[in-house]
Order: C-alpha cells, then sequence, then structure tokens
C-alpha cells in the first residue's frame, strides 16, 4: 500500500475540525493543530491541542468508556 502525502490539507482551522467532530476546543488551550484528509474510503480529521493536566482529564472524562480511567 503506498500512502499519497498529498490529500494533507494545510492550515486547516482547528475550531472548524472541532465542529466538525462534534468538540469545543478550551479557549485556553495552546498549540493547537489541524489536519482533514480527504481519502478514499473514510475521511479522516486529526486535532491536537495542548492544556494543563487537570483539564486535560476533565475533557477525556466523557470520552472514556464505561470501567475504565484516563492515565493521569
Amino acid at each position: 500500500m503506498v500512502l499519497k502525502k498529498c490529500c494533507w490539507e494545510q492550515n486547516a482551522a482547528p475550531e472548524w475540525v472541532a465542529m466538525s467532530l462534534g468538540l469545543q476546543v478550551p479557549r485556553t488551550a495552546t498549540d493547537r493543530r489541524a489536519g482533514p484528509h480527504t481519502n478514499e474510503p473514510y475521511d479522516v480529521v486529526l486535532l491536537a491541542f495542548t492544556v494543563p493536566t487537570a483539564k486535560a482529564d476533565w475533557l477525556l472524562q466523557p470520552l472514556l468508556r464505561k470501567g475504565t480511567r484516563s492515565a493521569g
């Protein structure tokens, strides 16, 4: 399988990607980055940002499966 680097959109707005995922980037987040990739048969979006550990634990709580906990 050959992966193409051509399809990652440059300079995507993290806010747009967050909205597409149904998430909200905290106002205090730093180093915000995003990248959508259009490909067949799937589209992929990446969203990354930095927050303090306590805030990260709070943000992850709704995403954890029942019976699991964050590493922090």
